[in-house]
Parts: structure tokens; sequence; C-alpha cells
């Protein structure tokens, strides 16, 4: 069953046809490219923000799963556990986290117009092209070397605050280098970023790489004189190549930076933000709800496991959403099956003949449990089985 899906027109996303969102969505007849819009996120799923609908009969798909829902499958109660999205990034997202289930039902209740459900968060991102991102702190040493290195970071943390982390760094230590940097005054955070762009704009290259000035640059020149700039010397930043992944839990800070990718996650759209954003900042709930845990960069990423020569499978440890990546050649004949739980299938790329669909960019569609269909590729094809295995 095809499915008509929803773009979210954020600013951070890339432009017109130059996003891989608006190229998806321009299988649709009804399509009307604008080259000044921001298309960044296609959402296919039930979440009420964005809710995808039968494209025969214009039905939303949560209003057919309530109506049919042995569709759902047996390990499934009355809707779909998880969100797909593919992302298409032109500007850095925000320094932001998503809460665990305890703390969403706080923020919700305090705040619903923000907090707009109860739900918990994590997600997985897999890279369609190179992928940058910004994902958990660094190792403790290396946030140690950047801050005894760039005393223009020492000018706004608390001289107590920055000696007790040289002296003993650990995670409580560091929340309280994390939060007085992003607590501090925004004259102080002006005059320590100028004086750090002005410094490094004159030093030779060598310098320049080791403190990151590259992306200091790209992120100053989309967020000018954000606190959340700082974050480089504190959170991992990772370079991902097509099919590798990052898996991201609950209370993990991260900042997705450029490029596309495709993303699952629990049905949620908690976001707690407290940098590179115009939006609505909760810095003192992000510093008191986030995972202070030091990882490497290597740590931070997700290995799928490699089912054959074309699939992957990705199975994060949480029980809402597993993922399948299948890049195939042409003219190979390729069998997805739903099982135990109903799924969704995305075309990214390529094309190919199927006896119940027009297979080509931006093909969506939801597969009832015990369900298959017969793809034969007629070109390289990228496609992506989201699921569930509660």
């Amino acid at each position: 069953m095809e499915l008509a899906c929803v773009a979210q027109l954020y600013d951070w996303g890339k432009l017109g046809s130059s996003s891989l969102v608006s190229r998806l969505l321009s299988s649709n007849k009804n399509f009307k490219l604008d080259e000044n819009i921001p298309y960044a996120e296609l959402w296919i799923g039930t979440h009420a923000k964005g809710e995808s609908c039968m494209l025969s009969t214009g039905e939303t798909l949560h209003s057919y799963l309530k109506r049919n829902p042995r569709a759902l499958g047996s390990v499934l109660d009355d809707d779909l556990p998880f969100l797909l999205k593919v992302l298409s990034i032109r500007k850095a997202l925000s320094i932001q986290a998503h809460p665990d289930k305890e703390l969403a039902a706080v923020l919700h209740e305090q705040n619903p117009l923000i907090y707009r459900d109860a739900n918990h968060k994590p997600e997985l991102a897999i890279a369609v092209d190179d992928f940058e991102v910004l994902c958990g702190f660094r190792p403790l040493e290396e946030i140690k070397n950047f801050l005894k290195l760039i005393h223009e970071l020492q000018d706004i943390i608390p001289i107590n605050v920055y000696q007790g982390f040289i002296r003993n760094a650990n995670p409580s230590s560091l929340q309280a280098v994390f939060t007085s940097l992003m607590t501090a005054s925004e004259y102080s955070v002006r005059g320590s970023l100028t004086n750090l762009m002005n410094r490094l704009k004159t030093s030779v290259d060598e310098i320049r790489d080791a403190q990151l000035y590259p992306i200091l640059e790209m992120l100053q020149e989309q967020h000018p004189m954000d606190v959340g700039i700082f974050s480089i010397y504190f959170m991992n930043y990772i370079k991902l190549k097509p099919g590798e992944a990052v898996f991201i839990d609950a209370n993990v800070p991260h900042a997705y930076l450029k490029g596309n990718c495709v993303e699952i996650m629990a049905c949620s759209d908690n976001v707690v933000r407290a940098g590179l954003t115009t939006k609505y900042r909760d810095v003192d709930t992000l510093c008191m709800m986030l995972n202070y845990k030091s990882s490497t960069a290597s740590e931070m990423m997700f290995k799928g496991k490699r089912i054959d020569e074309y699939c992957t499978v990705y199975k994060p440890p949480v029980k809402e959403f597993s993922i399948t990546r299948i890049f195939a050649p042409p003219s190979k004949e390729h069998v997805v099956k739903s099982n135990q739980s109903c799924s969704i299938i995305v075309i990214v790329q390529g094309t190919g003949n199927c006896p119940q669909l027009d297979i080509h960019p931006g093909t969506v569609a939801f597969l009832p449990a015990r369900t298959e269909l017969t793809i034969l590729t007629t070109t390289h094809m990228l496609l992506f089985q989201a699921f569930c295995l509660i």
C-alpha cells in the first residue's frame, strides 16, 4: 500500500531541488517545487505533526490501522511505535538531546506547548551520503587538552570550575564546566568567539586544524556568536560514510551538521535545545538531563549486521524499532518481507519492477504483517525497511 508523506520545512533544510527530500517528494504528481523553500525532513508514520496517508484514498495511516489492527501484526498494540524520516541538512541543527520517558512525562505536563508528548525519543541515523554530526561527549583527556589549548574558552568559564575539571576530570566536573559554558553571558561569549576567530584566522594551518577552525568557521557563518559553537570542543565530531550510523539514546547531546540521512526513532517529537538555534532554549533542563559519559567517536558509531552482500540490519538496544538498509545492483531480485510486525519501506535511490508498486525514488509503502514484496531492480537501488521487534 503506497503512502503519501509530509515534508517539514525547517530553516536548516537544503533548498529546493538540492534537497533529497524534495527529490523524493517530486515523485508525487501534485508536488510543486519551490527553489527557495528548505525541504528539511520527510516524515513517514502516524505522528500527529505529520501523518502519512494512503495514496489511493487519502485516509491517514493511523485511521487505517485503527480499522485494520491485524495489519500491525501480533507484536504491536494499536499504532506504529516508530517514526521514519529522511533528513536533508544545509545548516547545522541545534545542540540538543531527547529526554528519557520519565523526564518526557514531566516536561510534557509542565510545558505541553513545547514538549508535545510524553514519550522518549531514542534514534538511529544512517548516512545516505557523507554525513557530519556532533555526538556524545569526547574522551575527558581530549576535552582537557582543548581547554588548556584554547584560552578563549578559559575566559568564559569560572576559574574554580576550570581548575576543578583540570585537576579531576570526571562526569561531575564535566557537567560543571559544560553548564558554566552554556550559561555564560552573551557578552562574554561574543567576546571570546571574536577573539578566537581573529586568532585562528591568522594562525598557520597546523594550529587551525588542531583547533577545529573549519568547523568553527562554518558554525560561525551559520549561527553567529552562538555559545553552541564552543560545543565542538566538548562533543565528538564524526564523519559518516554511506551506510554508517550513529545511535543516539536518551540524554545524549548531539547536533547534525550537514548531509543526508535516514533516521528512525520512537514516535515522539520531544527536543530539548540549548544552542545553534533560534527556537526555544531550555538550557537549564539540557544541562541537568545530559548523560556526561565520555566516549570516542568510534564508540558512538553503531554497526549494523551484514545479512548478505546487499543487506544490513540495524537493531539498536530499544524495543520500538529496527531498520534494514538494502543497496542492490541492477537486475537483482529482492524479496522484502514483513514478519511478526508490519513494516514501512522507502526507496531513496533507483528504480525497479514490482507487481504491487511503481518503484522509483520517493516510493513509500506500508507492508502489513506477514506480507511480502518482490522487487526486480533496473538500476542500483537504495531501499530502507523500518520495522519493530517488540
